[in-house]
């Protein structure tokens, strides 16, 4: 347990790096620091579940000196000058999710189905809860983090052990729970290969690869009565069918083809895929 445990902590420490990387335009390294974590004063927790069961969840708190650093740089890149505490408070969180919306996609990968954060909240503080430091270099200044795993959320990762993070191990694959089973890389792999096969037997797609298909994202829906429709006006606010956390669908000539989370590129939006529809199911569509 002790092992899967470690691997959610890495994933966390490599899509933080990522996710702030991407909202900075400049390199970010992060690494699991060596120790218990110690006990900060009032952090900024955020507990994150994901949708495996009561309890699958990721605990992470920041002291002010971090959320401070990694949201105000954030802004700071994408022009903003003036920084007040709100503004740089919630670009942190939004990196956060971000970053825990990646790690759902990996956890997704791992137990081969897909996997959504939900019911994300702030939360009070429990040094009991963390047991691993990340600390998180950015702009020449590093600062650090706590994060936490529930013992319910690691369990969840028994059906499919991920693989070591180091092949250097010397180890071998033989009597692992997972042996003989294809690798997320596999998988991909064969995806390809049936792509490329369905590709090369096909005339018709030859005509089409060039085409240019109209490309949309979708926050979500409603369904609003009519007379509610007629009382609409600037400022008005319509409720959409999708929570915060809850992926986006990327769409393609009016066909959902993916699915993933809202992220910002030297000031631009754009989507991070986390699930695509099967390859060989949506070039069936076009035949």
């Amino acid at each position: 347990m002790a092992d899967r445990r470690g691997w959610l902590f890495e994933q966390f420490a490599r899509k933080l790096a990522e996710c702030a990387e991407g909202m900075l335009g400049a390199p970010v390294t992060a690494s699991l620091a060596a120790g218990p974590p110690e006990e900060l004063a009032a952090p900024l927790v955020w507990e994150q579940g994901f949708d495996l069961g009561d309890g699958c969840q990721m605990t992470v708190a920041a002291p002010e000196s971090a959320w401070d650093k990694i949201g105000g740089e954030a802004l700071k890149a994408a022009g903003v000058d003036e920084l007040d505490p709100d503004s740089v408070r919630g670009t942190y969180l939004e990196i956060l999710s971000q970053t825990l919306s990646s790690v759902a996609s990996e956890i997704g990968g791992v137990l081969s189905r897909n996997v959504s954060p939900v019911d994300g909240r702030e939360a009070p503080y429990a040094a009991s809860a963390m047991s691993q430091a990340v600390a998180l270099t950015l702009n020449g200044e590093t600062v650090t983090l706590q994060v936490g795993a529930d013992a319910r959320l690691v369990a969840a990762l028994e059906a499919r052990p991920p693989a070591a993070s180091s092949p250097a191990t010397g180890q071998s694959d033989a009597g692992r729970p997972d042996a003989g089973r294809p690798t997320l890389s596999q998988e991909l792999d064969q995806e390809h290969s049936e792509r490329q096969d369905l590709l090369n037997g096909s005339k018709t797609l030859d005509l089409l690869l060039d085409v240019e298909l109209p490309v949309s994202v979708s926050f979500g829906r409603a369904s609003v009565p009519l007379k509610d429709v007629l009382k609409l006006t600037s400022g008005s606010i319509v409720e959409l069918n999708r929570g915060v956390t809850d992926p986006v669908e990327l769409i393609v000539n009016n066909c959902v083809i993916a699915r993933g989370e809202v992220v910002v590129v030297e000031g631009n939006y754009g989507v991070r895929i986390q699930q695509i529809i099967s390859a060989r199911e949506r070039l069936r569509t076009l035949n």
